[in-house]
């Protein structure tokens, strides 16, 4: 009997304990929603976010760290610049208090762009949108990408000249101009002379395919991509191949970090990675408009940090930092 009721009176205890909690819990959340709560529209660049996953990331630890709510707006089709402006227009008219915007390639109409961001703060993440005054841009300095990643091509595989470079890209995930730039005027300098760029595709299936057809061919390419999708379909393409028994000594570089993409780096089916250090986009892309709606103005754009890693460093702080950011976050 007396032990029945001492496992009774434990369990008011607690209970008790459990409801302080709840209110206590409640009462914090309360206070938060009570206190400055920011609604941020965020317009993506495509139907989801699944190639900006690290950005995605940052946004959101932002928005819990600041009291932000974030609505994500996507498109019905992919780097869309005319409905990106219009659902801009939209979420302005909807009374959102800042926009952050991942911009398509070709945005063109600066009126609308100048007109939002007189409106509400206006931050673009990864790509230009031009010279918009009041507007933040937050990007990586592409060209040098291209060029480290190119030079880290060369320091592997020896002089330039001897190499047969095949560079990759999807249409939906333009806007790397100056990334190209980077990566061929560094082979150039370094002697290369055989250098094919594809015509962008406008599928990853595509890319599989182009690049498995190629592969078959067993030529010695090193492919090149420019973007994560790409660089992952071909990863993908030479795995599949390798697992069949067919043999291929071809080579694979690119810039992107996905999950797929690290892991093939680990494996050893790509050989290397530039990655941008995207978290770090996504959280300064929140704080800046928040900065923004709080009247702290901010025009100067911010340029976030880049690495290039292969299988030998990819665990080094500076790597594991932008390739694993679920894990360092």
């Amino acid at each position: 009997m007396r032990k029945t009721k001492v496992i009774f009176f434990l369990m008011i205890v607690v209970s008790f304990l459990t409801v302080l909690v709840f209110i206590h819990n409640r009462y914090d959340y309360l206070e938060k929603r009570n206190s400055d709560f920011y609604e941020i529209s965020v317009i993506c660049r495509g139907k989801n976010m699944e190639s900006y996953s690290s950005v995605k990331a940052g946004i959101d630890q932002a928005a819990d760290d600041l009291n932000a709510e974030v609505n994500y707006i996507t498109l019905t089709k992919d780097n869309d610049a005319a409905q990106q402006l219009s659902l801009l227009k939209q979420e302005i008219s909807n009374g959102t208090n800042a926009v952050v915007i991942i911009p398509a390639e070709n945005v063109q109409d600066g009126s609308v762009l100048r007109d939002a961001a007189r409106e509400v703060p206006l931050v673009a993440l990864k790509y230009p949108i031009g010279d918009v005054s009041y507007a933040t841009a937050i990007s990586c300095d592409d060209y040098r990408l291209g060029s480290e990643l190119a030079k880290k091509i060369i320091s592997d595989k020896g002089p330039a000249g001897s190499g047969r470079f095949q560079i990759i890209r999807r249409s939906s995930q333009g806007g790397g101009t100056r990334l190209l730039e980077g990566v061929t005027d560094a082979l150039k300098n370094g002697g290369a002379t055989d250098i094919t760029c594809s015509a962008a595709a406008d599928s990853y299936k595509k890319v599989y395919d182009d690049v498995k057809q190629s592969m078959g061919k067993n030529e010695g390419r090193i492919f090149v991509a420019l973007d994560g999708d790409s660089l992952e379909a071909a990863g993908k393409a030479k795995k599949d191949l390798l697992k069949s028994g067919e043999a291929s000594n071809e080579s694979i570089y690119g810039v992107g970090r996905t999950d797929a993409n690290v892991a093939m780096l680990g494996d050893g089916i790509i050989q290397a990675i530039g990655a941008e250090d995207e978290y770090s986009m996504g959280y300064l892309g929140i704080k800046i408009a928040i900065d923004g709606i709080q009247k702290k103005y901010n025009e100067n754009d911010i340029t976030v940090n880049f690495i290039v890693s292969d299988k030998s460093n990819m665990h080094y702080p500076k790597n594991e930092y932008i390739l694993f950011p679920f894990i360092n976050y």
